[in-house]
């Protein structure tokens, strides 16, 4: 059996840590920014504006980094015997994304926060990807590229050994 640390029904699911982590992030930032804004007798406007920062950021970042995957290639469940790996990066969102592999190829989904501004999961079958020679940079990183319809993709070593697998 592949290392897992996530069961494959929970591939598209945010998991109790994951969720956790979010909900105390909204939980504080909010009123702690507000409070220590409020101090400096800044404008209110300002402080929500600040909130909303890291939304206008992320959201142009998932449409030109994401979506192009997730349009091309729809979403597939991964098979009872996938490999699944969590905080793994991909297409620029690093420590934020699910990956999985079975034989069918590979499975992406981002974190709940990025789906909730569209990061829809998507499915790439083994036969869209060709792989290019590892170089040394890659042996460091323990990563290896793929060329998928002509676009670089960068994925961690351990896809491309389930890719030779399957």
């Amino acid at each position: 059996m592949p290392k897992q640390d996530r069961h494959p029904i929970d591939f598209d699911s945010a998991g109790p840590v994951e969720m956790g982590v979010t909900a105390l992030v909204l939980a504080l930032e909010g009123p702690l920014l507000f409070i220590f804004i409020a101090r400096q007798g800044t404008n209110p406007l300002l402080a929500a504006g600040i909130l909303l920062l890291p939304v206008v950021i992320l959201l142009p970042l998932i449409w030109m980094l994401w979506r192009p995957w997730s349009v091309r290639w729809d979403f597939r469940p991964p098979g009872e015997h996938a490999e699944i790996r969590t905080v793994q990066s991909l297409s620029g969102f690093n420590n934020c994304v699910r990956l999985a592999a079975d034989d069918y190829g590979l499975h992406a989904t981002l974190n709940r926060p990025f789906r909730w501004m569209g990061g829809e999961p998507f499915s790439i079958p083994w036969s869209e990807m060709d792989w290019m020679d590892q170089a040394s940079f890659g042996r460091f990183t323990q990563t290896r590229k793929a060329s998928v319809s002509g676009k670089s993709l960068v994925l961690p070593n351990w896809v491309y050994e389930a890719a030779e697998r399957y």
